[in-house]
């Protein structure tokens, strides 16, 4: 079972790459980068635009390196979003942010998917 670190976050939108940025310790600009290289995944699916909106249940994945035969990824599971946005219409949410994590590139390949251009 993999183990992660709870999160309690208040960000100031639920776009992804706002969501992703806080959980994950990087950029916005720098998850831009990834995004269009195409290296983040909502639920396993590579998405094109930073954009979407999370909901209760999604994981988003990015994954940092791909070699033949493993891929190293970060991950972040959303638990909750609260209803209600705070005094400064901010919202709260909660999940798990795993550490680096290995898979191999055969899992990879058949439980990811990428979008049709």
């Amino acid at each position: 079972m993999l183990r992660g670190k709870k999160l309690d976050l208040v960000v100031s939108s639920l776009r992804m790459d706002c969501v992703a940025a806080s959980a994950l310790g990087i950029g916005r600009s720098k998850l831009k980068n990834y995004v269009a290289s195409r290296n983040v995944y909502v639920n396993k699916q590579a998405i094109s635009k930073a954009a979407l909106e999370v909901n209760e249940g999604d994981e988003i994945d990015l994954t940092r390196s791909k070699e033949d035969d493993k891929v190293a990824l970060s991950r972040f599971k959303v638990l909750t979003i609260d209803k209600d946005q705070t005094k400064k219409a901010k919202r709260r949410l909660s999940g798990i942010r795993y550490g680096s994590m290995t898979i191999s590139r055969v899992d990879f390949d058949e439980n990811y998917t990428q979008p049709e251009d």
